[in-house]
C-alpha cells in the first residue's frame, strides 16, 4: 500500500541516533523512485520503525559497523485488514533519505520532495538559466526557497562523447504537499514537451 524509510546513525557504542522517517515512492516494479520529506507517517508505524531501527543498530555495530544507515519498509492488506512490515531492508550506508534531508536544509521550502525522473531522452538542462527557461515560474527560487531544482546534470561529456542519464535526481520544494504535488505535474508536463518523439514502426 504505502512505503516509508527512516535513516538514522549507529553510534561507536552501537546507540541510536539522530532517527527520522519518512514516506518512500516506489513503483510497482519494486523500483525506489524517490522521498517525500513532508508526508505523514502514521504515530504507530514512527514508534515501530524507531524500534526496528534501535535493532538494526545494535545488529549492525555487533557485525563492526557505525556510521549512517537506514531501514525501508511498506505497509499491506492481508485479507480484510492493514498491517506493516517494519522492515525489509537495512542499508548500512549514507541513504537516499538522508540527501533528501541534506537538500531540504541546504535549499529550505517547509515541505521537500526528492525524485529520480526518468528522462525519456528529454535533454534536462543543467545550467540555472537554462533550466529557468524550461520550467518557467516553476524554477527554484533562491528567495521563496520554492520549485523545481537539478540536482544532478542529464548530459554529461566524456571523452568528448555527449552521454544522457536516464534518470536525474530533481528536488522540488514547497509549502505544503499540496504545492509540491503542483510542482511535479507541472515538471513533469513540462518535461513531456523535451523528450523526442516516438518513431513509427
Amino acid at each position: 500500500l504505502d512505503d516509508y524509510s527512516a535513516n538514522f546513525t549507529v553510534s561507536a557504542k552501537g546507540e541510536l541516533e539522530s532517527f527520522t522517517c519518512h514516506r518512500a515512492f516506489i513503483d510497482r516494479k519494486g523500483i525506489f523512485r524517490g522521498i517525500d520529506i513532508c508526508g505523514d507517517v502514521p504515530p504507530e508505524y514512527r514508534e515501530k520503525l524507531r524500534e526496528a531501527a534501535e535493532c538494526s543498530a545494535r545488529e549492525l555495530h555487533s557485525a563492526g559497523y557505525f556510521g549512517p544507515a537506514g531501514i525501508d519498509a511498506f505497509s499491506f492488506r492481508d485479507a480484510d485488514s492493514v498491517r506493516f512490515n517494519p522492515i525489509c531492508e537495512i542499508n548500512a550506508r549514507l541513504t537516499m533519505g538522508e540527501i533528501a534531508r541534506s537538500m531540504t536544509r541546504v535549499l529550505g521550502g517547509e515541505c521537500g520532495r526528492t525524485l529520480l525522473v526518468v528522462t525519456g531522452g528529454a535533454e534536462i538542462p543543467s545550467e540555472m538559466k537554462e533550466f529557468s527557461r524550461v520550467f518557467g515560474g516553476d524554477a527554484y527560487d533562491p528567495a521563496s526557497k520554492k520549485g523545481i531544482f537539478t540536482a544532478m546534470p542529464a548530459t554529461v561529456t566524456h571523452c568528448g562523447k555527449a552521454l544522457t542519464s536516464k534518470r536525474v535526481l530533481v528536488y522540488i520544494a514547497g509549502s505544503s504537499h499540496e504545492e509540491c504535488d503542483t510542482y511535479e505535474a507541472r515538471m513533469r508536463e513540462a518535461l513531456s514537451k523535451l523528450r523526442p518523439p516516438r518513431r513509427q514502426e
